[in-house]
């Protein structure tokens, strides 16, 4: 079919395509490209360059903008790609981005989809070397919600029913101990789990300095947590924490 026309042929008699029958089609379509193999790594990095294109208020305009050409960035919960794509085409060939997602669906996506110079690796970052239990929630249609697996039991799980998987830990500092290539950047979406990730960075964070972009919220923070605690460690580190609001960064303060 051309979905912007009529059917070629029509099994049902209809010389003509409903407005919902051509609606599904379209979606049909879209989730084909989305899951191929070659296709899919390609409309990411086209969606890459739109998110940059939205400016000062897009957190993926500030990623292309803070990581430093050849250097290392790390893309820290990496999901299917979509951060390490845009951080790749900043890094360059002389560095290197290394993606860490521990989610076997979302690593499988971001391993397809991996470019020069970007090092893909099925582990998450944490405090201490070990294992960990990562929790994916089930939607309401049986659906898994990958982008909301969390090693933590945070309040959003409570009571959910999760898929999970035992997933190797490893901090970031002897991940990176056997090279001496500066960090410049270090992105961290790991749903409620950030401080642990930043513990196990305090050597790299201390050496480089590197620009940190953490996705956080509340409702991801174990019992007794709060996001201000991440944002007082990040201040401890000599930091001065900002929010991304429609029209760029403003001081965490002010959130």
């Amino acid at each position: 079919y051309d979905v912007n026309r009529q059917p070629v042929c029509s099994a049902v008699g209809s010389s003509t395509m409903s407005l919902v029958n051509r609606s599904a089609l379209r979606e049909a379509l879209a989730r084909r490209a989305r899951s191929n193999r070659f296709t899919a790594p390609l409309l990411r990095r086209v969606r890459s360059a739109q998110l940059i294109r939205e400016g000062p208020g897009s957190e993926y305009f500030w990623l292309g903008k803070l990581a430093v050409p050849g250097t290392r960035a790390l893309d820290v919960g990496a999901n299917v790609g979509q951060t390490s794509s845009i951080l790749a085409k900043r890094i360059g060939v002389d560095g290197e981005v290394l993606a860490l997602e521990p989610n076997p669906a979302c690593f499988r996506e971001l391993r397809r989809g991996s470019r020069t110079p970007m090092i893909s690796l099925q582990v998450a970052a944490g405090s201490t070397f070990g294992k960990a239990i990562l929790s994916v929630p089930i939607g309401p249609q049986g659906a898994r919600q990958e982008q909301l697996g969390s090693l933590l039991d945070g309040r959003m799980m409570s009571g959910k029913a999760c898929d999970t998987f035992t997933v190797p830990v490893i901090p970031l500092d002897s991940l990176l101990a056997w090279t001496q290539l500066p960090t410049s950047m270090i992105k961290i979406d790991v749903e409620g789990y950030e401080l642990q990730v930043i513990e196990g960075a305090i050597e790299t964070i201390t050496r480089f300095r590197p620009a940190l972009v953490i996705e956080i919220e509340e409702r991801h923070q174990p019992t007794g947590q709060s996001i201000d605690d991440v944002f007082a460690r990040i201040s401890n580190l000599g930091y001065m924490p900002f929010a991304i609001g429609s029209t760029g960064p403003f001081p965490i303060s002010q959130f």
